[in-house]
């Protein structure tokens, strides 16, 4: 094989591992329930202060509830003045 065929196949070979490391990043970041390790703390940190958990799934349903509220709201407001055209 010539240098040139010998490079060009090392370039395509690295290209492909990148890519392919690439796609597994964007896969695992794309699944909702996939969190990246917790740092690990030592003995002396946890016990002097202990960190409270977040329940993120509280979080995601008061913005949902949030969400449904405003929509509910901002139909109220547009239904009326439909229904009084349509009475006119």
């Amino acid at each position: 094989m010539s240098p040139r065929s010998t490079l060009f196949q090392m370039a395509a070979k690295t290209g492909m591992m990148l890519a392919a490391l690439f796609a597994v990043t964007v896969l695992l970041a794309a699944i909702p329930s996939h969190h990246a390790p917790a740092p690990q703390i030592s003995a002396q940190q946890e016990s002097s202060s202990p960190a409270p958990e977040a329940d993120h799934r509280t979080d995601a349903n008061d913005e949902k509830q949030s969400h449904r509220r405003n929509r509910i709201a901002s139909a109220s407001t547009v239904l009326p003045s439909r229904q009084r055209k349509r009475h006119q």
